[in-house]
């Protein structure tokens, strides 16, 4: 066990350990009460960060179980986002408070700031399976035995769900479906009616038919930089993450199509499950023998 005094010492530690970039927030007690700033005696916050390459959700991997026991709080809040336990923090900043408290700030995926006197620090290494991390943004899928939808089919599915959608290139207008090619990979689809007020939309990375068999790559693009979009933690629109929904649904119903998204590769009837769920902030494990950890929203919806 270590006990960080000063803040060089906090910098350092942060410094070793990458910042405790990718590590997931397994528990914070207490938790503060709301984001008006409180003092507590003692706060612990439990992490774990993966130490080898297993990259798979389920796969065997190494954890390493870090443990942060904060003493004499002087500053504890966390935004209204809250906290939802095994999510995954982009980094911990460091910050040089003029008073000299030892200060951190973890997503979590709200905010949780604390300034605190000292920090005990213990680790422990564990055997674990890799968390389930699914991706807001986008999926992969391949279905065997059945015919990728042309860009009018495309619209019938939307179609079926009550949805009036068009086609478009970045920052266009609405296109003729029937000029559409036929291979549509670098195309958008989009609300109709929000043509005219964004650039993006629901965005085919690939769409191929290779004999009796399909694969496609989806994700939605609002930015024309989408690490600047995954940069700043933000989600989809609720308007966008509906076309991803509906597409992933499509997907779903094939009886022989299997998904990525994330790190979670899943069935057919895995992946219907969870983009039919509703918004949650817990990602389910299809099969028991996986850990179930909390780590994403099923995709969103719209109210």
């Amino acid at each position: 066990m270590a006990t960080l005094r000063t803040q060089d010492e906090l910098f350092d530690w942060l410094c070793a350990h990458d910042s405790l970039q990718g590590a997931f927030v397994q528990d914070v007690t207490p938790l503060p009460l709301g984001p008006g700033r409180e003092s507590r005696e003692n706060v612990r916050v439990v992490l774990r960060v993966q130490t080898d390459v297993a990259t798979i959700a389920g796969e065997p991997c190494r954890m390493r179980e870090i443990v942060l026991d904060a003493i004499d709080g002087s500053e504890f809040t966390l935004s209204a986002s809250g906290f939802v336990p095994g999510h995954m923090t982009q980094g911990v900043p460091f910050a040089f408070p003029e008073t000299g408290a030892l200060r951190l700030l973890i997503e979590v995926p709200g905010a949780l700031c604390l300034a605190c006197s000292s920090i005990c620090v213990s680790e422990r290494e564990t055997e674990d399976v890799v968390p389930r991390v699914f991706d807001d943004w986008g999926f992969s899928a391949a279905a065997k035995g059945a015919a990728l939808p042309d860009p009018r089919g495309w619209l019938e599915i939307f179609r079926e769900r009550r949805l009036s959608v068009a086609w478009r290139c970045w920052g266009g207008p609405s296109e003729d479906v029937a000029t559409v090619p036929s291979n549509y990979q670098g195309w958008f689809l989009q609300h109709a009616e929000l043509i005219d007020s964004n650039f993006g939309g629901l965005f085919f990375d690939s769409a191929i038919q290779a004999g009796p068999d399909f694969h496609i790559a989806t994700q939605i693009r609002e930015t024309m930089d989408l690490q600047a979009a995954l940069a700043r933690r933000s989600r989809p629109s609720p308007e966008n993450a509906e076309l991803l929904r509906v597409c992933g649904a499509y997907i779903g119903s094939l009886a022989a199509a299997s998904v990525r998204c994330g790190n979670v590769l899943l069935t057919a009837a895995e992946w219907a499950e969870h983009v039919c769920a509703p918004s949650e902030l817990t990602a389910r494990a299809p099969n028991s023998g996986l850990q179930q950890t909390p780590v994403s929203r099923s995709l969103g919806r719209r109210s």
